[in-house]
């Protein structure tokens, strides 16, 4: 029961520290392509962003709805 908890929180742990990892890398990756400080990066960049967001939010709903509904 409790080992089980840590073993979950541990493998949760690990697998954000990945996925920030992998973002911080591809936003780089995505400046330099765009060419750094440029206008068209920076729209870029604020695009990409947003889209995220929003489907992280509906990815909360989803699983919200889904625990909702039982």
């Amino acid at each position: 029961g409790v080992l089980s908890a840590y073993a979950m929180a541990i493998g949760t742990g690990i697998t954000v520290s990945a996925l920030a990892g992998l973002a911080v890398g591809a936003k780089g990756a995505a400046m330099r392509l765009a060419g750094g400080g440029s206008r068209t990066g920076l729209v870029v960049h604020r695009l990409v962003e947003g889209a995220a967001a929003l489907l992280v939010l509906a990815l909360g709903g989803v699983l919200l709805g889904s625990t909702l509904a039982g």
